[in-house]
């Protein structure tokens, strides 16, 4: 049976009071003293078994913000959402997916429209899907997902833990919060095994909506770029 984590806290602040009763109960003889004593550097010796946080990740990060970075007017955009510290929290069984664009849209008062989710998938090329995953989408909105995977065994490896994906028509350009904690308000993304949540460490981040490149100003670049090779092909 494992120690709850909570527990641990109360263990090691429980443990020099009962000892210190015990010592006073003691009829102390020098040599008792020294055996006692080192019975408790012992004890305190003795490392606690420490458990790993899940952390998800996605896109890119630069200077401590993760980006997710997408192309503007532009339809059915893969977003992959990885776990790593699986395999070193022994395992996990469960994971649900709490995701929010921007203010979250009307469903809770915001006023954002764009972008929005087109899809949520927990299962197919994912950690999950050799493991009998099932999915339930619990809340599907245009701006707001919930969607939560369970599977019929424990899954040790970390990598990709599901995909998002995305559709900008009617955005325009710039940048809108992306939330994975405290969607909703009170909603955030976590992993599970068993009954026990694991500490997840799911960083809020930026999507990142850039203009698709015009075909004429690709067109112009790419000549200028012909234009100097032949130039000095035909210097050499």
């Amino acid at each position: 049976m494992k120690t709850s984590i909570k527990l641990i806290p109360q263990l090691l602040f429980s443990w020099p009071s009962q000892l210190r009763f015990k010592i006073k109960r003691f009829n102390m003889t020098p040599h008792r003293t020294i055996a006692q004593l080192f019975l408790l550097a012992v004890l305190f010796a003795i490392p606690l078994q420490s458990r790993a946080d899940v952390v998800v990740s996605y896109g890119v990060e630069e200077g401590g913000i993760r980006y997710i970075d997408l192309q503007a007017e532009t339809a059915n955009q893969v977003v992959q959402i990885f776990g790593t510290g699986i395999v070193a929290d022994g395992g996990a069984d469960g994971f649900e997916l709490d995701a929010q664009v921007g203010d979250g849209g009307s469903i809770v008062g915001g006023s954002d429209t764009a972008p929005q989710f087109t899809s949520v998938d927990l299962i197919n090329g994912t950690i999950w899907e050799s493991a009998g995953g099932n999915q339930t989408d619990v809340e599907n909105h245009p701006l707001l997902r919930q969607s939560i995977v369970d599977t019929s065994s424990l899954v040790s490896t970390d990598g990709v833990i599901g995909f998002l994906v995305f559709d900008t028509t009617g955005f325009g350009t710039g940048e809108i919060d992306f939330l994975l904690t405290g969607v909703g308000g009170s909603l955030d993304t976590k992993l599970f095994q068993g009954v026990n949540q694991l500490t997840t460490i799911a960083p809020n981040g930026v999507i990142r909506v850039t203009a698709v490149p015009e075909p004429t100003a690709m067109i112009v670049v790419l000549s200028g770029l012909l234009g100097i090779a032949l130039r000095r092909r035909r210097q050499a």
